[in-house]
């Protein structure tokens, strides 16, 4: 059997660890075994593990230790999470795993259901690919970076934003890719942090920016109803340049302010530079540029930014969309995101839709717009194109 990954299982039971590593192995999972938090550094030294079955009860010590040093490492694993304890507790510690950066690959309740066991090891990937994995071979530098954005290297795709219940287009999201010569697209999730580093933050928002005012001025020429937004930085907006730079941008591609709407990133960010950014994109709204929270949910800081800022769109966090319908906490955060984005008088969008039963879940909540890969992934502008129909056209 083709060897399914590195997996360690850690539990103090001996009797239940050794049941879940037999079957694992069985499976044809590389197993080792930890039972304690003090074995843990020895473990993952000797097996480097891919996903690790961690008991919440270990003794002395529980699994929220346990999972602070799997964060230290270098490449942390996916987790299953297994316990005793009650849903909630369960529940919680799945989201916290999540907030660690860490994969979250499901749960056990113990003691340890086999049938149970089995059916979700066999849901696992066959390999769990790492970012490692992904960014092997890739030797990244400022000087390329800067290249790549001079040449346009780094062009946006776009991901449909859609009525959840008929799926007629009504806009896009810009996203950043990278098609690097000679080679497959490099993941956002490499480059854009080491664009931050670089401190080209503002240089990448750019070329977003005239990319997608120019597409979809294109678009627009038939399809009056289409809109396009693009990601945006408090790094970014913070800095004397970008008021001109998003109007600049306007005047070149023909665009009216009214089709572009700016997704503000990471809000907790924003108290650092307040008046400046709050400054800047009311001016911004004024002139009729659209203004989106993103990720809303994500932080406490989020709700401090709609008393503060004028926002008229709130993207409700595909981390909570996309569990909503297995997981009631995360469906009463979309429905408390849902009920207050009315009380503001904010048109949401779920992201991170995947599936009919979520889509249901959303119709049935009142949330009209939405976006994921049920609709469809990110495509490149001329796709957009394609997907503009005579159905769509109609709706001016």
């Amino acid at each position: 059997m083709t060897m399914s990954g590195r997996m360690l299982v850690v539990d103090d039971d001996r009797f239940q660890r050794m049941i879940i590593s037999r079957i694992a192995a069985g499976m044809g999972f590389d197993v080792s075994q930890a039972e304690s938090v003090e074995a843990i550094p020895g473990a993952l030294a000797l097996s480097s593990p891919e996903i690790v079955i961690l008991d919440l009860s270990l003794g002395k010590h529980d699994g929220i230790e346990a999972l602070h040093a799997l964060t230290g490492l270098d490449e942390p694993p996916a987790v299953i999470v297994m316990s005793g304890q009650d849903d909630r507790v369960r529940d919680v510690v799945r989201r916290y795993v999540r907030s660690l950066g860490l994969r979250d690959l499901g749960e056990l309740q113990k003691p340890v259901n086999i049938g149970r066991l089995r059916e979700l090891l066999a849901a696992l990937p066959r390999r769990h690919e790492t970012a490692r994995d992904r960014g092997r071979g890739l030797e990244i530098n400022a000087i390329e970076l800067i290249e790549a954005l001079r040449r346009g290297d780094i062009q946006p795709a776009y991901q449909p934003k859609v009525n959840i219940e008929t799926g007629a287009l009504i806009g896009v999201e810009a996203l950043a890719r990278w098609g690097r010569p000679g080679s497959a697209f490099i993941s956002p999730g490499i480059f854009c942090p080491m664009i931050d580093l670089a401190g080209l933050t503002l240089d990448l928002t750019q070329a977003m920016l005239f990319a997608a005012c120019r597409d979809a001025a294109t678009w627009r020429r038939d399809h009056r109803h289409i809109s396009v937004a693009v990601n945006v930085s408090p790094a970014a907006v913070a800095d004397e340049r970008f008021f001109e730079l998003v109007t600049d941008s306007l005047a070149e591609s023909g665009l009216e302010a009214g089709a572009l709407t700016l997704e503000l990133l990471e809000t907790a960010s924003v108290a650092e530079n307040h008046s400046s950014i709050a400054s800047t994109l009311t001016r911004l709204r004024i002139r009729g540029v659209g203004l989106s929270v993103d990720d809303f949910g994500t932080g406490f800081s989020s709700l401090a930014s709609l008393h503060t800022l004028p926002f008229g769109e709130m993207k409700i966090d595909a981390s909570f969309v996309g569990a909503c319908d297995r997981d009631r906490y995360a469906w009463s955060i979309v429905k408390a995101s849902l009920a207050m984005a009315r009380e503001f008088d904010m048109v949401p969008i779920a992201e991170g839709i995947e599936t009919e039963q979520i889509r249901d879940r959303l119709t049935e909540a009142g949330c009209e717009f939405g976006q994921g890969f049920l609709y469809s992934p990110a495509v490149e502008a001329r796709d957009i194109a394609r997907m503009l129909g005579p159905r769509v056209r109609a709706i001016a």
